[in-house]
């Protein structure tokens, strides 16, 4: 998948995944990427990464108590199920057990959409902020609760405060982040992660199974080890193609009117590049929708994905743009 498709100087492919520390492990992902399930499943049941529950009760608590765990022992830690309602529950779960530890402090804050967060809370944007401040799926800590003025103040990962309030703060705009869907964590890496395997297919299991760098567990409802082995090998193996969103982020006014509005040459350089890779983005993920792509459509997933966080950052004059002639350009369009 090109980095920057509008530039067929600069093409890279992105062919071989580095993320895990172990040479093994990731012998398993390339089998699970390229089809050969069966392979892919034996070596997680043979390193005991896949854990059989009888019920969906019991499961889901043991994918939340070895996060717990690892959270415990100061481990960077993801949870991550297919359904929106496991992932709930997943939350849920999680942060009951980050009140009973302690993990939490202050007020509790009410938001608009019946959510409510204290300080300690780990967040997940569903939505882009105003003015670029926050993107899609970013993730964050609640830094202070200000009941007064009915705010949150957000500690993101990359180290930015960020004051939400009203409608930024919104059931839709704001999320708990302890689980995510698999889709919301594509892209992101942690030192271990606990999959709910409640289905999705192969391209999101290659996504789940690879986001940790050390040691990547699967939580299965199943009678015995065997069954549960047999049923990961069944989903697994079905190509699913899920459709996967983009945070688009662009300026509320078109960008054909605002190069129209702008004086300086610089400007429209900066808008022109952001509207072609638009374009080159809504293609590809056409493109990836077809039901006939290769096994490595997850893979390119993650490159798209990165190349609009580039995107995205360009237009916002973050990341790689801070302090550039070109974020000093998207700064200044902002404002116009």
């Amino acid at each position: 998948m090109p980095w920057w498709p509008a530039n067929p100087d600069a093409v890279h492919y992105l062919a071989e995944n580095r993320r895990q520390h172990d040479p093994e492990e990731r012998q398993a992902l390339e089998a699970l990427r390229d089809g050969d399930v069966g392979q892919a499943v034996k070596w997680y049941t043979a390193e005991d990464r896949v854990h059989a529950l009888a019920n969906r009760d019991d499961a889901l608590q043991g994918a939340v108590d070895a996060w717990a765990a690892d959270t415990a022992g100061g481990q960077e830690t993801g949870l991550y199920a297919w359904r929106r309602a496991n992932v709930a529950e997943l939350n849920r779960r999680a942060r009951a057990w980050m009140e009973a530890s302690g993990r939490l402090s202050g007020p509790e804050l009410a938001c608009p959409g019946g959510a409510s967060y204290r300080a300690g809370d780990r967040v997940v944007t569903l939505a882009p902020g105003t003015a670029g401040t926050l993107v899609t799926s970013e993730r964050a800590t609640v830094e202070a609760v200000e009941p007064d003025s009915g705010s949150l103040v957000l500690r993101t990962d990359d180290g930015r405060q960020v004051r939400l309030t009203g409608e930024e703060i919104g059931a839709d705009r704001l999320g708990l982040g302890y689980a995510t869907t698999v889709h919301r964590g594509q892209g992101s890496t942690t030192a271990r992660a606990h999959l709910f395997a409640d289905g999705g297919g192969r391209e999101l299991a290659y996504v789940a199974m690879s986001r940790a760098r050390e040691a990547t567990h699967a939580w299965v409802v199943a009678d015995n080890l065997a069954q549960a082995a047999d049923d990961l090998r069944r989903d697994w193996s079905v190509r699913r193609t899920p459709t996967w969103a983009l945070d688009a982020a662009l300026p509320a006014t078109t960008i054909k009117e605002a190069v129209v509005s702008l004086a300086m040459p610089s400007h429209a350089r900066v808008v022109a590049l952001a509207l072609a890779r638009t374009r080159t983005t809504a293609e590809a993920l056409g493109h990836l929708q077809a039901p006939d792509l290769g096994p490595g459509l997850a893979e390119a997933r993650t490159a798209l994905q990165e190349a609009e966080q580039a995107r995205v950052d360009l237009l916002a004059g973050r990341g790689g743009y801070v302090g550039t002639e070109a974020g000093q350009a998207v700064a200044d369009l902002v404002r116009a």
